[in-house]
């Protein structure tokens, strides 16, 4: 029994689907039950294949940008600044947890907000309310591997603690108190430590650490050399 193709009418044999006349197909043909438009758009093994590989490396770049957000965020929220930053503020907000978070756990420090809102009252009577603490660097010293090997033992042996002691800075800075009536301000000298993968302030100078002594300087006192 013959067909005919439904587009230019030219007979062809039953096993025929595609018309031999003018090479349109005369019905959908059907493989494994599908239609061949069906078949055309299921993906084939190498079209999964392809996927596979190109959502593993959109992955592998969503991670290479994570990762590096991660690392600029900890170069500029977490670096030397951090403690320096974490004592201005804490004494500005009278907030003892920011305070104490300036400096090295073994410190064991006590101060409590009531604390320094005293401290605060009294520059008030001074330089009149609403004082306000700040702080601009003016120049910062790399602190060498020998003298970071000084501080580290310094560490070990007046607190008792094994401490890894991995960079630091002598940092100059210009402190500032002002109040509504009157203000002050005047140069020192902090030392900040990156202790155990974490940048701290400790009152101690490389110096003073080699001879086994604090440094003697006080975190509320300036030092007027210019």
């Amino acid at each position: 029994m013959s067909k005919f193709c439904e587009n230019c009418g030219a007979e062809m044999d039953d096993n025929q689907t595609v018309c031999p006349n003018c090479g349109n197909a005369t019905e959908a043909e059907k493989v494994n039950g599908a239609s061949a438009e069906d078949v055309k758009s299921t993906p084939t093994s190498s079209n999964k294949s392809e996927t596979i590989k190109k959502v593993g490396i959109i992955g592998g770049i969503v991670a290479v940008v994570v990762a590096l957000v991660a690392i600029i965020v900890s170069i500029i929220g977490g670096g030397w600044k951090t403690p320096l930053k974490n004592y201005v503020d804490g004494r500005n907000k009278c907030d003892s947890d920011k305070y104490i978070s300036a400096y090295p756990d073994f410190l064991k420090m006590n101060t409590t907000d009531s604390n320094l809102k005293d401290a605060k009252k009294d520059d008030e009577k001074e330089y009149g309310d609403n004082v306000k603490y700040s702080f601009k660097v003016l120049k910062k010293e790399k602190i060498n591997k020998d003298e970071l090997a000084d501080v580290e033992e310094y560490i070990n042996n007046k607190y008792n603690e094994k401490v890894k002691v991995k960079g630091g800075y002598k940092v100059k800075i210009e402190a500032k108190t002002k109040g509504k009536e009157d203000y002050d301000y005047g140069t020192t000298f902090r030392y900040v430590y990156k202790i155990d993968g974490k940048w701290k302030m400790l009152d101690v100078s490389p110096e003073a650490a080699k001879k086994g002594k604090d440094s003697k300087s006080s975190s509320y006192d300036y030092d007027y050399d210019y």
